[in-house]
């Protein structure tokens, strides 16, 4: 004699089974309660599929390194089609070259790289080793970091100590802590911090610097003690001091960053 299983012992049996899946979904997800979190994920790269923080946050599926030259040919083992709209890339830039910068995307291509629609980016523009964040839009690829990827000129009477910061050639008058930091501040500069000083110091001959020692000057570091301010450069490049900030006047000089 044969006995059937009632239809709601199978249902029961049914929701015991733990399902694993990674799967592409057609609607957003609306994540409600407290933790507003879903757990459990697979960890895939591929484009379609939903992804963890964490290869998310790492951006190794939408990161590439370019080509020499103008055209970047780039190699994106995530993406299984040709680039559709939204895709999101970013790609280093390895080498100087010159003129309008293109992309190859898995040998799907070229696109113009532009800023907007129709402004082109230059090679040389890109210094080596910038990482430019990429947005395609069905015909071209849109630079999505502005001109961040560009290090700004030094102003007249600065100096570029470094690729990450200039600094003033010359000290300026005395003035409390508060006025040379407004002072630096209304021509969009800083005062500089007590690193910065050191570097500049250190190779202040080399990039015409003048008065970098004979007296204190202040800068941006704190010190150990609240509303105390380390002042630098007396004897020597190295020397500094600490004063409270509303305490007594010093000469500086301004920096900002590139």
């Amino acid at each position: 004699m044969k006995r059937s299983i009632p239809l709601l012992m199978i249902l029961m049996l049914w929701t015991t089974v733990t399902l694993r899946a990674q799967v592409q979904l057609d609607h957003p997800i609306l994540l409600e309660g407290s933790e507003g979190q879903l757990n459990g994920l697979l960890e895939s790269t591929l484009p379609h599929a939903v992804l963890t923080a964490g290869v998310e946050g790492s951006g190794t599926h939408r990161f590439a390194i370019a080509t020499a030259g103008p055209l970047w040919n780039v190699d994106l083992p995530s993406l299984t089609t040709a680039p559709v709209e939204g895709l999101h890339l970013l790609v280093r830039s390895d080498a100087s070259s010159a003129g309008p910068l293109s992309i190859s995307v898995n040998g799907s291509g070229p696109y113009p790289i532009t800023r907007g629609p129709s402004d082109p980016v230059l090679a040389e523009e890109i210094p080596p080793g910038s990482v430019l964040s990429l947005v395609f839009d069905g015909s071209v690829f849109q630079v999505m970091n502005g001109t961040a990827h560009s290090r700004r000129d030094c102003p007249a009477g600065t100096t570029g100590v470094s690729d990450q910061y200039c600094i003033e050639q010359t000290e300026r008058d005395t003035a409390d802590f508060f006025e040379a930091s407004l002072i630096c501040a209304q021509q969009g500069y800083r005062l500089c911090s007590w690193g910065e000083f050191i570097v500049a110091c250190q190779n202040g001959a080399v990039l015409g610097l003048q008065q970098m020692t004979g007296n204190y000057e202040w800068t941006n570091s704190a010190a150990n003690e609240d509303n105390c301010v380390r002042v630098a450069g007396n004897a020597n490049c190295q020397q500094a001091g600490a004063t409270f900030a509303t305490v007594g006047t010093y000469h500086f000089r301004c920096c900002l960053s590139r």
